[in-house]
């Protein structure tokens, strides 16, 4: 298994030095799609807030803005991911960057398989994150007071929910190759590929986010001191860091590494024959 740094060396001269500016407004393209999506709900939200004095309508439209989001979450945002992954992903295996990548999760023959694929992977998360309310109902139903139980209890599921997300992180990337592979064993497939190397997974993620995390817990000790302008500067500069900076490049980074993956599981001497077929 090669290192992180090998990982991110590969990233770098397939991105930074031969196709940044390209990758780099892929990558903006895709963020402008997905933040306008979201705004649309926030607009309408805020709208109502306005010009409506009846509480029940205003909850009424938040709340049917809620699952206008979650339909926009399963239908769009979920299928626009997976072109960009598939853009770089692509771009790893043949150093070719296509922009119709975007639209490759909402082809007739591909959607509707990548919808159920991607909903299974969000469920499956959701059911880890749900296990974070039971303290809240312990605490205030039961009326339980042992916060040492609770922080331990928050502690354990935060690790396992993580552990559970880096192992369905593969998923868009197996459905970007093949999109006949349904739900459970896209699923199954990238839990497979990802034992073993959650840490690897992690690290990778860490060694590009860790300048951005320093910005802003900086944000938040200037918000304790009331400087709000330094905040607003600061948020800039990690939006600024976070597309211009780290977005392809870390994309890229995570092509590599499920390719390496991918090879890890196709040389595995357990791996069936019908999982190898797929893999291949």
């Amino acid at each position: 298994m090669i290192s992180i740094g090998e990982i991110r060396a590969r990233a770098y001269q397939n991105v930074v030095k031969q196709a940044y500016w390209q990758a780099l407004g892929f990558c903006i393209l895709f963020s402008l799609i997905i933040g306008g999506i979201g705004n649309i709900f926030k607009i309408t939200i805020r709208f109502d807030e306005i010009y409506s004095d009846n509480w029940s309508v205003i909850l009424s439209v938040f709340s049917i803005a809620n699952i206008v989001g979650v339909m926009a979450r399963l239908f769009l945002n979920n299928i626009l991911m997976l072109g960009l992954n598939k853009y770089f992903l692509d771009g790893a295996k043949t150093e070719t960057f296509d922009f119709g990548a975007i639209g490759y999760g909402f082809q007739k023959e591909n959607y509707l398989s990548v919808v159920k694929g991607m909903f299974l992977k969000d469920l499956l998360l959701l059911a880890w994150g749900i296990l974070l309310l039971i303290p809240v109902v312990l605490l205030f139903i039961f009326e339980v007071r042992n916060f040492l139980i609770i922080n331990i209890y928050y502690i354990i599921i935060v690790i396992c929910f993580y552990y559970k997300y880096y192992s369905y992180s593969l998923v868009p990337y197996l459905f970007s190759e093949n999109t006949d592979l349904g739900a459970r064993k896209a699923i199954y497939l990238s839990k497979k590929m990802a034992h073993g190397y959650i840490k690897k997974l992690f690290l990778l993620d860490i060694s590009f986010f860790i300048w951005p995390a320093i910005i802003m817990f900086a944000s938040f000790a200037f918000s304790i001191l009331g400087l709000s302008s330094v905040i607003m500067f600061l948020g800039i500069i990690i939006l600024l860091i976070y597309v211009v900076g780290i977005l392809p490049y870390y994309q890229s980074a995570r092509a590599y590494l499920y390719l390496e993956l991918k090879s890890l599981e196709s040389n595995s001497d357990i791996v069936d024959d019908k999982i190898l077929k797929v893999i291949e």
